[in-house]
């Protein structure tokens, strides 16, 4: 693993000056960063480049790594962020992120034979040629074999650094702690314990979360409801919470995919979008950012067959949410095979509402990726052919 930021780097190009861009981040002084680098690239804002160059949508580079030691070492201190705790809360749930990609992505075997080309001769050539430029690793091509080579020991380095990660995160897990905090350290290390090293701790972390969603606001403890779930933990006590982001959050648990009480509780979300919208009011879910989608899959998941979910996907076609169009899960589910022209009556009904509904064709992009993402027809001449 480098060992130096001007050595290292990340997924738009060299990872120099990184450290002093966390720092900032850290100081809570994004605002005189900006007013002092003004017209400075996007991805280089403090904030941004947490996201969208050291992580970028689960990338895993050197710089990653780099990243993960850094905040490590400063988001035990009270005064991260300075007055904006958010900044805090939000570099815990980036090292949420990183650690499920180093856990989903990393092959330990295959990733290790790969990684041990590292200090080949061709990869050190490789790696000058490429910090001597702004070079994103979206630009590179078959010339770029040793790149990747790097990449590959940049996810075992940071796999083999997930163990370092549990006592910092563990540290915020306090009552004095605000709930926001922990409620990303719980998930962190809720995820953090699947590492082979970790496992000894899924007993404590797993009544954390237990004792932990018995109390505090409704969203706090929907996000334990999670964590329980990601733990292979019982829910259904949760079932019958008065708050409905908790029962929700409860039903969506993995272990209850079978269970009919469960779907019932998912189904009755569906149908009241607007209701769900509210109990979720004032606390982003971070491992649900978009809970109309995410209860939508969990139902096309757990029901066979798409017409008992058919006043589901009306209504979700007919709810305009700014996250995107969570009717596409039932896009899936009802159109395996493409638009029929002779559908079931299930089918030509939902065609028809789609077709209706004016805001898939007045150039909404969220509706046009949709309908591409699923194969499906962006002319509504179609929509109405198939509604019948």
């Amino acid at each position: 693993m480098s060992s130096s930021w001007d050595r290292a780097f990340h997924a738009y190009g060299p990872a120099r000056g990184g450290d002093e861009l966390l720092n900032v981040l850290r100081n809570g002084e994004e605002e005189t960063y900006a007013e002092e680098n003004p017209g400075v690239v996007w991805w280089r804002q403090p904030y941004s480049f947490l996201w969208s160059a050291l992580y970028c949508g689960g990338r895993i580079t050197p710089a990653t790594v780099l990243g993960l030691r850094h905040l490590l070492k400063a988001i035990p201190a009270s005064d991260f962020g300075g007055t904006d705790p958010t900044l805090r809360w939000a570099a815990v749930w980036w090292i949420r992120d990183v650690i499920a990609a180093a856990l989903t992505d990393t092959d330990p075997k295959d990733a290790r034979l790969t990684a041990a080309r590292r200090n080949e001769q061709i990869v050190a050539h490789w790696l000058h040629n490429h910090l001597a430029r702004e070079r994103s690793i979206f630009e590179w091509d078959d010339n770029d074999a040793p790149g990747q080579v790097l990449l590959a020991a940049a996810r075992v380095d940071c796999f083999d650094c997930l163990p370092e990660c549990y006592g910092p995160l563990s540290s915020l897990l306090t009552p004095h702690s605000p709930e926001q905090l922990r409620a990303a350290a719980a998930s962190a290390t809720a995820m953090l314990i699947r590492h082979p090293d970790l496992h000894r701790y899924k007993e404590e972390i797993t009544a954390y979360h237990a004792e932990e969603a018995c109390h505090g606001s409704p969203q706090y403890r929907a996000s334990m409801l999670i964590g329980l779930g990601e733990l292979g933990a019982a829910t259904s006590e949760w079932l019958t919470d008065p708050e409905l982001a908790v029962k929700v959050c409860a039903a969506l648990a993995p272990g209850l995919a079978e269970d009919q009480t469960a779907t019932q509780v998912l189904r009755t979300a569906s149908l009241d979008p607007a209701a769900l919208d509210a109990s979720l009011a004032g606390m982003h879910l971070h491992q649900v950012p978009q809970h109309h989608h995410t209860v939508a899959e969990a139902l096309c998941h757990r029901v066979e067959a798409f017409e008992p979910l058919l006043d589901s996907a009306i209504t979700a076609v007919a709810y305009e949410t700014p996250g995107g169009v969570s009717a596409e899960p039932y896009l899936r589910k009802a159109f395996p095979h493409g638009l029929p022209i002779h559908g079931t009556t299930a089918q030509q009904t939902l065609a028809r509402a789609i077709a209706a509904h004016d805001r898939a064709w007045q150039s909404d992009k969220r509706w046009t990726q949709a309908l591409s993402r699923t194969g499906l027809p962006v002319e509504r001449e179609a929509w109405l052919a198939s509604a019948g």
